[in-house]
């Protein structure tokens, strides 16, 4: 009987001493079957793929870091009771208290989906909110101390975490540089 081919090196799986985190998977690539070799992407070690990188273009390596790093910080927030809209909302109340329309307006959404926003964050206990005094018909929605730990925490772990921004040399001029890309017209 013959002995079986020995595994590809690209389609090993995970070896010794190798976790399921040291490998990439297909979502984070968006390549599917690699080369059209029938070698899966979920199956290529990091540092197999470390190799190949510096072949990508630009673009390509832009939309896979946002993905990988999107994911992970969607994660984080999760375990913590928050989306990204809700991290935004925090982010806009740190000035003080807001009408539930004036912070619609500020995070560039609905009334509506900012409503959703906030019932969510409310019950996290991340804010809360009442009736104008003024203007009952006003909602006036204002971070808590949670909501204040919470985001300081994010805001921590995005900057300083090296699986997420942290991995980035000059963390400042990394974002800067994010600003001009996104807003260049």
């Amino acid at each position: 009987m013959a002995e079986p081919d020995p595994p590809h090196p690209l389609h090993d799986g995970t070896s010794a001493g190798q976790t399921r985190a040291d490998t990439i998977s297909t979502g984070d690539l968006g390549t599917g079957d690699v080369g059209g070799d029938g070698i899966n992407a979920d199956d290529i070690r990091a540092d197999d793929i470390r190799t190949d990188i510096g072949s990508w273009p630009t673009g390509r390596l832009l939309s896979v870091a946002a993905r990988l790093v999107e994911g992970r910080f969607h994660d984080f927030l999760a375990a913590h009771g928050l989306t990204h809209a809700g991290l935004i909302a925090l982010h806009h109340l740190t000035g003080g208290r807001l009408t539930q329309r004036e912070l619609a307006a500020a995070c560039r959404v609905t009334d509506q989906t900012m409503s959703r926003t906030i019932e969510h964050l409310r019950k996290a206990g991340y804010i809360s909110k009442r009736a104008d005094a003024r203007d009952r018909r006003r909602v006036l929605v204002e971070m808590t101390p949670a909501g204040a730990r919470v985001l300081a925490h994010a805001r921590e772990r995005e900057r300083d975490s090296g699986d997420l921004l942290g991995a980035v040399e000059d963390y400042d001029r990394f974002r800067q540089e994010l600003i001009r890309l996104i807003t260049v017209s």
